[in-house]
């Protein structure tokens, strides 16, 4: 009995984990594009020096300084200037390999130069689309999205939008309904993402007998609980 209020108490502070963190991800994804673009940038920035910090462990030096830079330039760019944000991946690629074959004092390995690239890459071009995403709006009809937030909060930035309009101009512009079609289509993204990640949790601790790392050695010493019905 008591390993089962035990196993009964860890359950439930997972699912309020995940409940919690389920609705801190929905309040970001529709906070507005200049919250969530923030955010997302300094996540990004610190998953990219706890990477880098890992490579470093085993005698790789990437160029850190660069991609973290070139990252965050990438959302930037990604909501500010969409035009340019597709450049920044190949001019700091550039900038990366002139100074690893110019600038840098000793000489640089191949592994070096493919972890400040795959975290370049991986870490900052990629996501940084989901900024692009973010701030597609259905500016042709002039219409926001129907969800079931629009009633309550509708009304609400509608009249900020019209406080700051009489106030600030200019500033008005930047004040717009965080629910758009681009955080929409996010949301429902994610979701689906999270749930077949906890729908195959259940199923593998449910129906799990083949362990993963029996058929692929390498994912089974990242993921050694992991089965292949759960996968």
């Amino acid at each position: 009995k008591p390993n089962k209020n035990v196993k009964k108490k860890k359950s439930s502070r997972s699912i309020l984990f995940g409940a919690s963190m389920g609705a801190i991800v929905t309040a970001w994804v529709f906070s507005g594009n200049f919250l969530f673009m923030a955010l997302f940038t300094l996540m990004t920035a610190l998953g990219q020096l706890e990477y880098y910090r890992m490579v470093m462990r085993i005698g790789i030096y990437p160029a850190r300084k660069i991609s973290v830079f070139g990252a965050c330039a990438m959302f930037i760019t990604a909501m500010f200037a969409p035009q340019l944000h597709q450049i920044c991946l190949p001019f700091f690629a550039t900038y990366a390999m002139i100074w690893f074959l110019t600038m840098r004092r000793k000489v640089s390995t191949i592994p070096d130069i493919a972890s400040t690239f795959t975290g370049m890459f991986y870490l900052g071009y990629i996501p940084s689309f989901w900024v692009r995403i973010r701030c597609i709006t259905d500016t042709a009809a002039n219409t926001t999205p129907t969800t079931l937030l629009r009633p309550f909060i509708g009304p609400l930035l509608d009249k900020i939008h019209v406080h700051a309009k009489s106030i600030l101009p200019r500033f008005s512009n930047f004040v717009h309904s965080p629910i758009t079609p681009g955080s929409v289509f996010i949301f429902w993204t994610w979701l689906s993402i999270a749930f077949s990640d906890v729908g195959a949790y259940f199923v593998g601790r449910k129906f799990g007998k083949t362990k993963l790392g029996s058929i692929f050695p390498a994912a089974g010493a990242a993921s050694p609980n992991k089965t292949v019905e759960g996968y």
